[in-house]
């Protein structure tokens, strides 16, 4: 078909689709890939399309729509309170990463802590003392 052709077949399915009544029939158009040209019209119908929904789903909308208003403000509350539950003031934030922990967890003011280490002990603060470790509690190895 050349393309003089094809333009007048498109152009007369397009006047079909211009002429259709949107209710049930729907015109469909096969298009050739390689020179993107519409080739084929044909008709076809379908079921009608109709709304779903009744009366009762649009007098519930606003209090639907107050609903989520409420939720909304309900999580802005906790994403202002959950932070500071999980890491009160004075909690310590330990990361590898160079990244300020303000802006990893969103809140708060943090100090580095710089010159400083962790002391883990037992509650009554003594540290677990020296062990002498004999031959025996040694596992059998060898050196090559």
């Amino acid at each position: 078909m050349e393309d003089g052709q094809q333009l007048k077949e498109l152009e007369k399915g397009v006047t079909e689709l211009r002429n259709t009544k949107a209710d049930s029939t729907w015109i469909a158009g096969y298009v050739d890939a390689t020179k993107e040209y519409i080739f084929a019209w044909t008709e076809g119908t379908y079921p009608q399309k109709h709304h779903t929904h009744n009366i009762y789903d649009v007098n519930e909308l606003q209090e639907k729509l107050d609903d989520i208003m409420h939720l909304r403000q309900e999580l802005n509350v906790l994403k202002q309170i959950l932070p500071n539950l999980i890491y009160p003031v004075g909690s310590l934030y330990v990361s590898m990463n160079s990244t300020r922990p303000e802006v990893v967890l969103g809140f708060g003011t943090w100090t580095q802590i710089v010159d400083r280490f962790l002391y883990c002990a037992n509650s009554s603060k003594e540290t677990g003392g020296s062990k002498t470790i004999s031959g025996e509690n040694l596992p059998a190895h060898s050196t090559t």
